[in-house]
């Protein structure tokens, strides 16, 4: 009985399957399993003194190995399990050690990170104060494509992108046709309303005026830009580079053209183009006058040698100046025109009226 009860430690395959065993178990039992192999292997008697330190010298390599292994923190919870209890001791042990000192170095990083942040909200000034849901309440409607809003409890004024109505408030210009139209539209859909605002990286953030550059869409969520110009009061308008919307803006005035919506109407403009009075200013005599000075034009006893007649190119414009009337100069230099005299003027722009100072 006593034989046999010896056999299972002498018996090398079962020692061998004991030490494996005692390898795997290391999760359980990092460092007693290791030791345990190692005293299993001086008890074999038959074993050399080589053998014995080989193994031995084997135990403790694969030993750390495994130890090393399972010290080794995971990605998703920072240490591996069957340790845990230990590395958290030891965790614990380093933060007592760092003491206050541990403590100001984590505030300093959180006030960093904090700065950080702070420093990248101010960066993205696009879009400070106004996200996707935020709605704005409209203080003022200068125009069909300007208006104010307050933000923050500060009125800005917004100049909308990708479209241009007819002017109305230009001091440079008179009014322009459809102008009073479009003023109205852009009033009766946003006096008093809320709107959310969008803003577009590839056009900045304000004009060189200094007003906002945005989007702008009805609390109802109609996208007020591009319906200005899907009904005719305002026209596809590219500043200096292609934004967000372009292709969709100029779709919508192809659409509005077509349909001669709004300003592209056959008689939109008749009444802005042809002043009632032009007849009877006009320099071509009527068919039914007696011969006599009547067929004189009107303007004729203004033209003398050395003056100079003034008129803008504009397809707007209704009169033209003589050099002694001021008026001439709140003209916009890009359509300015000047000839020698009054005939020439009219020979190229037959609709224009002699303006009342000059008479």
């Amino acid at each position: 009985m006593k034989q046999a009860s010896n056999i299972w430690y002498k018996n090398p395959w079962i020692l061998a399957a004991l030490i494996l065993g005692g390898l795997i178990s290391l999760p359980l039992l990092p460092i007693l399993a290791p030791i345990g192999a190692i005293a299993l292997i001086w008890t074999q008697k038959k074993w050399g003194r080589g053998i014995k330190i080989g193994g031995t010298i084997a135990t403790v390599i694969v030993g750390l190995f495994l130890l090393s292994f399972y010290a080794t923190p995971s990605p998703e919870t920072g240490a591996n399990e069957p340790i845990g209890e230990a590395v958290s001791t030891e965790t614990t042990e380093q933060d007592t050690e760092s003491g206050p000192e541990g403590d100001d170095n984590s505030t300093r990083e959180t006030d960093q990170a904090s700065q950080l942040i702070e420093q990248d909200v101010k960066d993205n000034s696009a879009t400070t104060n106004e996200s996707k849901t935020d709605l704005y309440e409209v203080t003022a409607v200068v125009d069909g494509d300007t208006f104010k809003v307050s933000i923050d409890e500060n009125e800005e004024t917004l100049r909308l992108i990708g479209i241009d109505t007819p002017e109305t408030v230009d001091p440079r210009k008179s009014v322009q046709c459809f102008g009073v139209e479009a003023s109205n539209r852009a009033k009766e859909l946003l006096a008093g309303k809320r709107v959310r605002l969008e803003a577009d990286a590839s056009q900045g953030e304000r004009d060189k005026y200094g007003r906002l550059l945005r989007y702008a869409f009805l609390e109802d969520g109609r996208f007020f830009n591009k319906l200005m110009i899907s009904d005719g009061y305002a026209r596809e308008y590219t500043y200096d580079s292609a934004y967000k919307y372009q292709a969709e803006f100029k779709q919508a005035e192809i659409e509005a053209k077509t349909a001669k919506r709004g300003l592209w109407a056959d008689d939109a403009c008749i009444t802005t183009t042809e002043p009632a009075p032009e007849p009877s200013s006009s320099p071509t005599p009527t068919p039914t006058s007696a011969p006599s000075p009547e067929p004189t034009p009107e303007p004729t006893p203004n033209v003398s040698t050395g003056h100079t007649f003034y008129t803008s190119s504009h397809h707007s414009a209704k009169f033209y100046y003589c050099d002694t009337d001021d008026g001439w100069k709140s003209l916009s230099a890009s359509y300015l025109k000047s000839f020698s005299s009054a005939e020439q003027l009219l020979a190229k722009y037959p609709n224009r009226v002699l303006h009342e100072p000059c008479k």
